[in-house]
């Protein structure tokens, strides 16, 4: 009876750590983002951020944990979240900080059917990529690279202008031609 007994312990051992993480569930914040309920401590720890707006059942210890964005391995846009929470395609290649049950969640199709980022057309979508690409070559953090392709949106729609003012400027591959002030 003693290896019963030992056996029963062992898989209450190990089944007790994950009841009592799944006793509080998911959620969404306030930022529309899906997360989990858990500890302040153990948000921070996981590299997410928690939203104190009372949307979780517990102590005020216990709050919404949401993550950041994500590229998947096939340059789509995404969330990190719980996979249990996405709706489309979860990719496991550990794009996103915390436990591995938290993922980059993408739209079903991955994105547009023409393989656009959300909001780009074509050209944009290939020259965000590209600074998306520079930007994890440098090791720059992901705040980095999302002001890097918000500036190029704002300065130039994120396109390659020739000036029209400057001759040599034809030269150079460009999508669109501006005019000096």
């Amino acid at each position: 009876m003693e290896p019963f007994r030992m056996l029963s312990l062992m898989i209450f051992v190990i089944l007790l750590p994950s009841a009592v993480i799944a006793q509080y569930g998911f959620c969404t914040a306030t930022n529309g983002r899906r997360g989990e309920c858990i500890s302040t401590s153990k948000c921070k720890t996981n590299g997410g951020s928690s939203d104190p707006a009372n949307l979780c059942p517990g102590d005020n210890s216990i709050q919404c944990c949401t993550y950041r964005t994500c590229t998947n391995t096939k340059g789509v846009g995404g969330m990190c979240q719980p996979t249990a929470t996405c709706n489309g395609n979860s990719d496991p290649a550990n794009l996103c900080p915390g436990p591995n049950h938290i993922q980059c969640c993408t739209s079903n199709g991955g994105g547009s059917s023409n393989g656009n980022l959300p909001g780009l057309d074509a050209v944009q979508s290939k020259y965000a990529r590209i600074i998306a690409k520079t930007a994890r070559d440098y090791g720059l953090p992901i705040r980095g690279c999302e002001v890097a392709i918000v500036t190029a949106i704002v300065e130039s729609n994120i396109r390659v202008y020739a000036n029209s003012k400057v001759p040599e400027s034809y030269k150079y591959p460009h999508d669109a031609v501006g005019k000096s002030l």
